[in-house]
């Protein structure tokens, strides 16, 4: 009798124990939130250098209003060594769905400034009278469209400083009365990668 007595205490500590973890659990998921509002400034290794602000939408979904430039290289007869260099502007527009925050938190591990694994559904513009900045005179580049579901990691370095790396695979759209020089195909696949370092004010 005595045994049973202990059995059921140790059976109800363990179900205690248990719904407590099952709530704590519950709760981390609850409050874990990306930012309110947070912008930023970054440069890539696959180069190019861009602002954005990210804003709330729900506790693990952001969306992203980001603009600036991406420098491109490439052979022609258009200058005197053969090379060109262009920076281009950029626009895009990207929700993030950050899926781990809450596991995160429960791990002890730091969230802030939207620190963790995400899923992305990236839309990019390139305008055609976007050049910035290019050794040859002249250049046009076409108006240009991708859409890229994504992939991506963010961790902060310190406080306020940060990398990002992602991959994805999506389509690239081309208007044909907007197409230049090099530009022979409308549309097709695209894969990016992209490496950044930032950092959040």
């Amino acid at each position: 009798m005595k045994t049973n007595k202990i059995l059921i205490i140790f059976i109800l500590l363990c179900s205690f124990h248990a719904f407590s973890q099952e709530e704590n659990t519950s709760l981390e998921t609850e409050t874990a939130s990306v930012e309110k509002s947070m912008f930023s400034v970054q440069a890539g290794l696959l180069p190019g250098v861009w602002i954005n602000e990210e804003i709330k939408l729900a506790n693990p979904i952001s969306l992203r209003f980001e603009a600036g430039a991406n420098y491109g290289t490439g052979s022609g007869g258009f200058t005197d060594n053969g090379t060109i260099s262009v920076w281009v502007a950029n626009f895009r527009l990207e929700p993030r769905y950050y899926y781990n925050l809450g596991r995160r938190i429960g791990k002890g591990k730091d969230i802030s400034n939207n620190s963790g694994n995400f899923l992305a559904l990236a839309f990019n513009y390139v305008p055609k009278d976007g050049i910035l900045f290019s050794n040859t005179q002249n250049l046009m580049v076409s108006n240009s469209f991708t859409f890229v579901p994504n992939y991506g990691i963010r961790r902060n370095i310190g406080k306020n400083f940060n990398y990002e790396t992602g991959f994805g695979v999506g389509l690239y759209y081309v208007p044909p009365d907007s197409r230049s020089f090099g530009a022979k195909q409308s549309s097709g696949i695209i894969v990016e990668l992209h490496l950044r370092i930032g950092y959040t004010f």
